[in-house]
């Protein structure tokens, strides 16, 4: 009945030493799960924002009811060495402006591969889709993250061939797509293939 918490987009909310919080998210119905861990040998009181304001959050395993202020913040309490589950009330709330998007890219010529990540300000339901091009072709979608992490790691082979020319410029963007539709476009970043 809780689907989400299976095979939802999730995002790190907390890691802190023996501390850690996640968010799961359903997208079709814009539910919110918090996903407490404490390993420690003392219970935990901890404060993360969710992307559900002012909303009750009903445990699924562990706790009692908690809320979310008008900004998302919520505390969770975790007993020693114990998992708690949340299920927000209400349902997140759609993102219907562009935002900016932050764009990373760094080579890494040993695996022949590119990290690429993309910071999103806002706590929508969205996904960003990363392209690229060679020098000046065209441009094509190489993968989509769905979880508030934002990235990948692309391997340039298949797109630039095997035996690279020193010198080869990729180009990237990220592409984010809000959950009402809305598109937001980062800066290109470009690259430089060296053997």
């Amino acid at each position: 009945s809780n689907p989400a918490l299976a095979s939802g987009s999730q995002t790190t909310r907390v890691n802190d030493g023996n501390t850690l919080v996640v968010s799961r998210f359903d997208a079709a119905s814009r539910t919110e799960y918090l996903v407490g861990f404490n390993s420690a040998t003392s219970a935990k009181s901890i404060k993360v924002v969710s992307a559900t304001p002012s909303s009750n959050w009903l445990p699924l395993l562990g706790g009692s009811n908690i809320s979310s202020n008008s900004a998302g913040e919520v505390t969770l309490t975790i007993p020693a060495r114990s998992t708690v589950v949340y299920k927000a009330a209400s349902a997140v709330p759609l993102a219907n402006d562009s935002v900016s998007v932050a764009l990373g890219a760094s080579l890494d010529t040993s695996s022949s591969s590119v990290q690429l990540s993309a910071g999103v300000m806002n706590n929508d339901l969205g996904s960003v889709t990363f392209v690229a091009k060679k020098a000046d072709g065209v441009w094509k979608a190489i993968g989509t993250d769905d979880s508030r992490s934002f990235g990948m790691t692309w391997d340039y082979r298949p797109f630039v061939g095997d035996a690279v020319p020193s010198g080869t410029k990729v180009s990237f963007a990220a592409i984010y797509k809000s959950s009402s539709g809305a598109i937001s476009v980062s800066a290109v970043k470009t690259i430089t293939i060296t053997n």
